[in-house]
Formats: structure tokens, C-alpha cells, sequence
């Protein structure tokens, strides 16, 4: 699964920053990377489906984009979290460890 539910998420990470630079899809490249980049992270999310079920890749794949996308804005913008953001980003990859060690259980 995480053979390309990571791919997924690094695919959701740059989705999400070329979905910023597209300015409601008005910048021509930026527009493209997202459909691309949004198909890929599409594309992969359905193969590690095919490998567990769809209620463990899917909230996988949907923290672990949130995550990444919280981790972009850090390095992009310096856009530091709040401790109570920080708290539930931690959370949120405590889910995301307690989902994938339900299913190997």
C-alpha cells in the first residue's frame, strides 16, 4: 500500500500548492500541474486500493495530504502552526499510525 499511497500524498502536497498558484485556475501552468498532479494522486489512491480496503487508503491518503500541505506552507511561507494546529497535525499522524496498525492487526 505504501508503495503508492506516499506517492499520493507528495502528488495531494504539490496539488494543493500549484491549486494556490493557479489563482482560481486563471495561470495557465500552475492550472496544468494541478490537473496533473491531482490525476496522479488519483491514480495512485486507486492502486493502493486495490491493495486494502478503500476505508484504510482513503483516510490515509486524506491525513497524510492535510499533513503535507500544513509541511508545505511551513517551508513556503514560514507560516509556522499554532500550538493547538501543531497538537492536532500530531494527532492526525497518530490516526494515520493507528488506521495502518488496525489493519496489520
Amino acid at each position: 500500500m505504501w508503495l503508492y499511497i506516499l506517492p499520493a500524498i507528495a502528488l495531494e502536497a504539490v496539488f494543493v500548492v500549484a491549486l494556490s498558484e493557479s489563482q482560481a485556475f486563471r495561470n495557465v501552468w500552475p492550472s496544468l500541474i494541478t490537473v496533473v498532479a491531482g490525476l496522479g494522486s488519483l491514480y495512485c489512491l486507486a492502486r493502493a486500493a486495490d491493495m486494502v480496503p478503500i476505508s484504510v487508503a482513503y483516510p490515509v491518503w486524506v491525513g497524510g495530504g492535510v499533513f503535507a500541505a500544513a509541511c508545505v506552507d511551513v517551508v513556503r511561507k514560514g507560516a509556522l502552526p499554532s500550538p493547538q494546529q501543531a497538537g492536532c497535525l500530531l494527532l492526525l499522524l497518530v490516526a494515520i499510525a493507528g488506521i495502518e496498525a488496525g489493519r496489520s492487526a
